[in-house]
């Protein structure tokens, strides 16, 4: 599913809907075959343009890949802002359970994308945009608004490692994995996703009730 973000600059700067229809078929063939797999040949032909005016809107298929990149991480963005931040951090634990739901919905509909963006981050392409340095810049926003409102945690702390890789990765790999592990443990996926997310949203409350 094409993200609100890009449906949102479509809109705004271009009417025709030719670039919308690239950056949807963009997606379903990176999400299909990975970004090296991935033919600029069958993006036009799913999109029903030429190759030509793929190449007027993007550089290349790096650029159409970090199109994709970004409209993920400005949609997380918004979801996030639509969550009111805490006015004390007694109210950080309230704030970090809603948080964990919006966000684990939300990841959980953009898997196909977010496999490419994992599998692009182990590779040394530059011309590729990172995701953890997309990563940094969300996290430097939070913790900008964190201190702004004196809830940022004291120097030094290892919020920033729990976030990255207990809280976000942790969450990123289960959902990704779930449907196999499930699978070969004999298990209910459903049921493994509702003990994962009651363990999960324990565990990130607890991170921020101890700072409370």
């Amino acid at each position: 599913m094409l993200s609100i973000y890009l449906n949102q600059v479509v809109s705004q700067n271009d009417s025709n809907e030719a670039r919308l229809r690239i950056l949807q078929a963009a997606e379903d063939e990176f999400a299909a075959k990975g970004f090296d797999g991935a033919r600029i040949d069958a993006i036009a032909k799913k999109a029903e343009v030429n190759k030509a005016l793929i190449y007027y809107y993007f550089a290349s298929k790096a650029v159409l890949l970090d199109t994709l990149f970004a409209g993920y991480f400005s949609e997380l963005r918004a979801l996030k802002n639509s969550i009111p931040f805490p006015e004390s951090v007694r109210g950080l634990p309230d704030y970090s359970d809603r948080l964990v739901t919006a966000v684990f919905a939300f990841v959980k509909e953009r898997l196909p994308i977010l496999r490419i963006i994992l599998i692009e981050e182990l590779k040394d392409d530059p011309a590729i945009r990172r995701f953890i340095g997309q990563w940094k810049e969300e996290w430097d926003r939070s913790m900008a608004i964190f201190a702004q409102r004196k809830l940022a945690p004291a120097p030094g702390d290892d919020l920033a490692v729990h976030g990255f890789f207990l809280h976000d990765m942790a969450m990123i790999v289960f959902l990704l994995l779930n449907e196999k592990w499930s699978t070969a443990m004999g298990r209910d996926p459903r049921e493994t996703e509702k003990l994962f997310q009651a363990g999960f949203r324990r565990m990130v409350i607890q991170s921020y009730r101890d700072r409370s």
